[in-house]
């Protein structure tokens, strides 16, 4: 079991230590949050103009309606996530209804349920696949056999999910529950990830508690929550924010960090700091830190490789309203989000997540083609859209939504120290988990629990 502690001394007992933040995403709000309950006076520096990493919204100039940077799902299973939104006073922005079932969408355009058995975890997922109607009574079996191995064997960590599921002829089940169930839980293909990503968000996601796993989101939008609520909060605190602020370097003394410069050439000073940024934006400590190729080698730095993740919205006038989310197994567009439904907010758009077709990768008639397919072929899966006029559509790419591992790290945790005693790294692709909030939570923790122990 993961527990979060925060060190609650007098404040006459607290050394007042001066922490910066490289990185306002939920791994340095996380890393923030923690040193500031631990009574250090702490500053976050934001290269963009808000707060909350991928967890952002825009403003679609036509509508004027804010939408999310692509679909986000939390897990209950999001224990250090939960108790830092609780913590922090945001929790009510989220819900985690229970999940009684998945609903799909055949090629038929029939409506069929994926349900979750009122059983123990993981019997419930277990008895709903095997009466799972979209697959056939053998693929069904296969499944459930596959699913116990995934759950109950030791897993060689170098093996991509997609070589070890298709080694237990996983072909109709692939197309039709892996590749979702994989797409919508780590945000990229079975070739990308290890099996052990895979069989960490079925243990942790939906075989823990009574009756498993429950999925959740953000009942509005996320750049609400995350920036504006977040902001507030950390303001409240006493945490300043420094947002626009390009960080390009560092100082340091007798190995620790004592400074960042900034793009506009401030100098910042600080006694300790967290980077938490992803690690192809660990480039601006080539120049200043004198161990940086050790820390380049350490990590593999030159080989990470951003994923992109493309949705695309639609917003109409009048449409019908649908589940929150809908499986769209073997389409281009694999999941329906229907915000009008998450947001209870009539005039937000429908969402249909792509996966990895970068929008800059295609010319503007092919990016014009690609959209009316998808289109039809969501119109062909739900003929209740076939009378709905779209009045604006807006195809956006995430080109790098989250990081892609190097195959020699699959299964590893990453050490948070760095070559200097009192800077210590945060974010989701340091844990031996999968790369979620959960994982950029736990590191920033970790990483905050670090500096404490030097101070």
């Amino acid at each position: 079991m993961y527990y979060v502690l925060y060190l609650n001394l007098p404040l006459k007992l607290r050394i007042h230590l001066h922490i910066l933040i490289i990185g306002g995403g939920i791994a340095g709000i996380s890393a923030a949050w923690r040193l500031r309950n631990s009574g250090c006076d702490v500053t976050i520096i934001e290269a963009r103009s808000f707060l909350g990493g991928r967890l952002c919204s825009y403003a679609d100039r036509a509508t004027g309606t804010p939408f999310d940077n692509g679909p986000h799902l939390f897990l209950s299973s999001y224990r250090a996530t939960r108790a830092l939104l609780k913590d922090m006073g945001i929790a009510e922005s989220f819900t985690f209804p229970w999940l009684n079932s998945i609903p799909f969408r055949d090629s038929s355009s029939k409506k069929i349920r994926l349900h979750f058995r009122p059983m123990p975890a993981p019997w419930n997922l277990a008895a709903g696949l095997l009466t799972f109607p979209l697959l056939s009574g053998e693929a069904r079996r296969r499944t459930v056999l596959t699913a116990h191995k995934l759950l109950s064997e030791a897993i060689n960590p170098s093996l991509s999910a997609e070589k070890w599921l298709d080694s237990f002829w996983q072909n109709e089940e692939r197309r039709i529950f892996w590749d979702p169930l994989i797409h919508a839980t780590l945000n990229t293909s079975a070739r990308n990830v290890s099996i052990r990503d895979l069989q960490t968000v079925i243990k942790e996601g939906f075989c823990k508690g009574l009756l498993g796993g429950r999925l959740g989101y953000a009942q509005e939008p996320l750049g609400t929550v995350f920036n504006t609520e977040v902001g507030i909060t950390l303001e409240d605190a006493g945490i300043k924010v420094i947002t626009n602020a390009k960080v390009t370097g560092i100082t340091t003394l007798n190995n620790r960090i004592t400074g960042v410069i900034l793009k506009d050439g401030q100098h910042l000073e600080c006694n300790a700091a967290v980077i938490a940024v992803p690690p192809w934006s660990l480039g601006f400590l080539q120049t200043s830190l004198p161990s940086y190729n050790t820390l380049k080698s350490e990590y593999k730095l030159d080989k990470w490789q951003p994923n992109p993740i493309s949705s695309l919205y639609l917003w109409s006038d009048k449409r019908p309203i649908f589940d929150a989310f809908t499986c769209l197994p073997g389409q281009t567009a694999e999941w329906l989000f229907d915000f009008a439904r998450i947001w209870g907010n009539r005039q937000a758009p429908i969402c249909l997540l792509l996966g990895n077709i970068p929008e800059d990768h295609l010319k503007l008639d092919e990016k014009n083609n690609q959209i009316e397919r998808i289109i039809a072929e969501c119109t062909r899966l739900f003929p209740e859209l076939k009378t709905v006029r779209w009045k604006h559509r807006q195809f956006i790419t995430e080109n790098r939504a989250t990081p892609l591992r190097p195959s020699e790290l699959w299964g590893k945790a990453l050490p948070q120290t760095t070559p200097l005693n009192n800077m210590f790294l945060a974010g989701d692709w340091l844990n031996h988990l999968p790369p979620t909030v959960e994982a950029a939570v736990r590191s920033g923790e970790r990483a905050a629990g670090g500096v404490l122990k030097k101070k």
